[in-house]
């Protein structure tokens, strides 16, 4: 609750008003500013910060509009909501509507004061009081008639407008007309990165869907390797087989190009196949992998990036007992190049019996 002593509401006829409830106002500011961060909490936005205008720019901008009072004047008060991107100013722009009384008649899109032809300042500025509901709570009664500007604007219209206002905005007429086009050439090619970055953004987000929708996704060589070298499940195992063996982890196309092919002969037909077996087999795998480099065999002292994959596809002859599946498949893809196939299915059988069987297959 703000600490205030006023039962009734603040006003600002005068410079006087301002003096005395000047430190209210900062509290209220402070607590509107929290209230903003919540409600545009979905659009994530980059910033949201206030202001309260400096008591001798009050006086400066009453002495310009040759103003009696403060009633006028509906920009003392002040929330700017900075967001990542251009097309997040609308969806800031609706919630604000949706949550504030807005003045409309003193309330503007910057935008649409430019020409086609014209580049420049890029903003919507809303002037708002609290909705009816906020207005009788107690922590916002004393404020009800207070007038606030909110400016929405990206990260970049932000920055040119912020430069602006210390190069130009204070007094233009000290710089050169073609220095001033110069600084709005600036507005159209950021307008440009606006573009450009919304564009990235959408395509990185149709990646990652792509990414999450993978199970459609074919097995080959391209997608394999992303797959690879992006899941989690795949390094954490990885790593794990080097923990227990002090191999070297060794990412490399050829292994890939071997992975492909075995991974078709055991029916995976996508990645997400692949996903989701290796998701459900993780720990067998694991065990699996890890006594198998523990036997007394000659290893390569080295692991291919991936190799759980490998290990997968042997646990589907395994799992099911088909050892004569599995002797076809050790020769055909010729694992362990120089080990005879029998030899070395043997052994897997062995050790898969020995330490897993009755782990895993109930």
């Amino acid at each position: 609750m703000l600490d205030t002593p006023h039962k009734h509401r603040i006003q600002l006829h005068s410079v006087k008003d301002l003096d005395h409830n000047y430190k209210y106002i900062e509290h209220y500011l402070d607590r509107l500013k929290d209230l903003v961060e919540d409600i545009v909490a979905p659009v994530n936005v980059h910033a949201v910060s206030r202001r309260l205008k400096d008591r001798v720019d009050i006086l400066e901008k009453v002495r310009r509009k040759e103003c009696k009072t403060l009633d006028d004047m509906t920009d003392i008060c002040g929330i700017r909501i900075i967001t990542s991107f251009a097309d997040e100013v609308e969806r800031v722009g609706a919630i604000i509507e949706a949550e504030f009384d807005v003045d409309a008649r003193n309330s503007e899109d910057k935008r649409n004061l430019l020409a086609p032809d014209q580049f420049g300042y890029l903003s919507r500025h809303y002037i708002v009081r609290l909705s009816k509901q906020r207005r009788g709570q107690t922590e916002f009664k004393p404020f009800k008639a207070i007038p606030v500007e909110i400016q929405i604007r990206s990260l970049l219209q932000h920055t040119w407008a912020e430069i602006g206002h210390k190069l130009l905005y204070k007094k233009p007429y000290l710089s050169p007309s073609n220095v001033q086009r110069r600084f709005y050439r600036l507005a159209g090619l950021l307008e440009l990165a606006d573009a450009e970055l919304l564009d990235i953004r959408d395509q990185v987000h149709t990646c990652n869907a792509n990414r999450v929708a993978r199970n459609t996704l074919p097995i080959n060589r391209n997608t394999l390797a992303a797959y690879v070298q992006s899941s989690r499940r795949v390094a954490k195992l990885d790593t794990a087989f080097k923990n227990a063996t002090h191999f070297p982890i060794v990412p490399s196309p050829a292994f890939i190009d071997v992975f492909v092919p075995r991974l078709l002969s055991v029916q995976y037909a996508s990645i997400g196949d692949i996903d989701k077996s290796l998701k459900i087999r993780e720990g067998c795998v694991l065990q699996f992998g890890t006594h198998w480099y523990s036997d007394p065999w000659p290893h390569v002292p080295l692991i291919p990036q991936g190799i759980c994959l490998s290990f997968l596809c042997l646990l589907s002859f395994l799992e099911a007992d088909n050892t004569t599946g599995l002797f076809q498949f050790l020769s055909k893809h010729r694992y362990l190049r120089g080990q005879d196939p029998t030899d070395l299915g043997n052994r897997m059988v062995h050790v898969y019996q020995r330490y897993m069987k009755s782990q895993f297959t109930k």
